[in-house]
């Protein structure tokens, strides 16, 4: 892996055969993601998009979780800030597959949606829990889940904020490849190899038509999904739930 930066990132691209790029990220001990990673990851995919030798990626981090999410005692950093970087994520137009490993949770879970494919594994941990800790969906959720596994599952997910594992994951849609985890990376990069050995032109231009739009609603969701977030975190139910979290108990709340 390459050396950390000044914000303890990691991030590492190299390339397999069969015009395959491989971007791995680090952010110890959990992924937890910030502006300053998300933004170091979209300048490493931009990158990468912008070469034509390459036709489709494999996402990956390192460590024993994807993504556990946003670090929560990093309150400075402001919702529209994050979706900034994030959008810079979802207008990569090169097709992407996710290897998720251990926990993709909130915002995590998010990150996993910039992909076209997701592979996971039966210890694989994904939950959109926000509602827990007082908060609204935020990356993008509102929009992106409902188009993986449906309206009605989606709208369940995000209310209980309940956790799946990845055999649920790939019954419902989250999940397109269910291995053990020690074959995840290798069966992430076998369907990029998949989708990398097809016309380059036409695979890029059938993924825009099957995304046409998507980034005008991304921009317009996220606008509505930071106004919600910054209405909620000044409440005390915000303030709760973030301490219910740190104890692992439930909210008491107030509806204040």
């Amino acid at each position: 892996m390459a050396e950390p930066d000044a914000d303890g990132n990691v991030i590492n691209v190299t390339r397999a055969e069969s015009h395959v790029a491989i971007v791995r990220f680090a952010r110890p001990p959990s992924n937890y993601f910030s502006i300053p990673l998300l933004s170091a990851l979209a300048g490493a995919l931009e990158q990468v998009d912008a070469d034509p030798d390459i036709h489709a990626i494999v996402l990956a981090a390192e460590g024993r979780n994807f993504c556990a999410g946003a670090e929560l005692t990093q309150a400075h950093e402001k919702p529209e800030q994050i979706y900034a970087a994030a959008y810079r994520l979802f207008a990569i137009r090169k097709p992407i597959v996710a290897a998720v490993q251990g926990a993709a949770i909130g915002g995590g879970l998010g990150l996993t949606l910039i992909a076209d494919f997701r592979v996971v594994a039966p210890s694989t941990r994904m939950a959109v829990n926000f509602v827990k800790i007082g908060i609204h969906p935020g990356f993008a959720i509102t929009l992106l889940l409902p188009r993986v596994v449906g309206q009605q599952k989606a709208a369940e997910l995000l209310y209980t904020g309940r956790r799946i594992n990845g055999e649920e994951a790939l019954r419902i849609g989250l999940a397109d490849r269910l291995v053990e985890e020690g074959d995840l990376f290798d069966t992430a990069l076998t369907l990029a190899r998949q989708i990398a050995e097809n016309a380059p032109l036409a695979v890029e231009a059938t993924r825009a038509t099957l995304r046409d739009g998507l980034l005008d609603d991304i921009r317009r969701q996220t606008d509505i999904e930071a106004r919600k977030q910054n209405e909620l975190s000044i409440t005390d139910d915000f303030a709760e739930g973030i301490l219910a979290v740190q104890e692992r108990r439930a909210g008491n709340w107030k509806r204040r």
